[in-house]
């Protein structure tokens, strides 16, 4: 009773299963949305064509999330490349980041003997990744399409958006009446009075020493000392005549006394 019971279980939530992705490809299908692809194991590699010996481009694994292109029922599912793989270009068919042609092929690899993993028109921008020789590594675009098998892959509803946080209004702040306290107006503050330039007193400081007095010009005049001239022998000077200098007259005319006689003898005594 308790295995029939389970297997019950079991029956009615695989039904539920096929029930959802039997609405959920219709959904899709009917709305056209975008379908996304959960991976179903690690290091699942994507290949450049739907077979097995194709180029492989990149891995994905659980933690992926791939978008789906053709059909999931077919054995090889064809999805958009993700991110982290590169294609290449032959380079002169780029000039600026846009191609110059167009139908120009883009390769799994850098070389005519890759798979070609789609193709772009004239005008369309590239995202440049390097350069080996003639070939331009480049990101992949939309057109761009790898294959996975669809063993490891399964359908995966569309992501939900998180909802928005609703935004709060936060109410301003309130004042109670208590912290509310009226500020006095500041004082006026007095013009101080103007100032006025009051011109100090000059004070002659007297010198240390008095200046000398200067002496009366008479007293600095040394009196000349002058024989007196006489007239007559002024007189005889010019003539030519012999004339005695009056120092000498006296002397000249005037008779010695004689010589007074002493007990020790006779002495001359002479006038001047």
């Amino acid at each position: 009773m308790a295995q029939h019971f389970s297997h019950g279980i079991t029956h009615s939530n695989r039904s539920a299963r096929l029930l959802a992705s039997t609405w959920l490809i219709g959904y899709t299908l009917s709305s056209g949305a975008v379908q996304y692809l959960e991976v179903k194991g690690d290091r699942v590699n994507l290949r450049a064509a739907p077979k097995a010996d194709a180029e492989v481009v990149g891995q994905v694994c659980s933690t992926d999330t791939l978008i789906l292109q053709g059909d999931i029922a077919e054995p090889w599912v064809k999805v958009t490349p993700p991110d982290s793989v590169d294609f290449w270009i032959y380079a002169s068919l780029v000039k600026d980041g846009k191609v110059t042609v167009n139908n120009a092929q883009v390769r799994a690899g850098a070389g005519l003997n890759f798979n070609v993993v789609g193709q772009l028109q004239n005008g369309d921008t590239v995202s440049e990744r390097g350069k080996i020789g003639d070939w331009l590594k480049i990101a992949p675009f939309p057109t761009s399409a790898v294959w996975v098998t669809n063993a490891y892959v399964s359908l995966k509803a569309p992501p939900q958006p998180q909802p928005a946080e609703p935004l709060v209004a936060v109410p301003p702040p309130t004042q109670s009446v208590e912290s509310v306290v009226a500020t006095p107006p500041p004082e006026p503050i007095e013009p101080l009075p103007a100032m006025t330039a009051v011109a100090e007193p000059v004070v002659e400081t007297p010198p240390s020493q008095p200046p000398a007095i200067p002496r009366p010009i008479a007293d600095q005049i040394l009196a000349q000392s002058a024989d007196p001239v006489n007239p007559t022998w002024e007189r005889g000077i010019r003539s030519g005549s012999p004339v005695i200098p009056p120092n000498q007259v006296n002397s000249v005319n005037r008779p010695s006394k004689p010589a007074s006689r002493t007990l020790f003898g006779s002495s001359t005594t002479e006038e001047t």
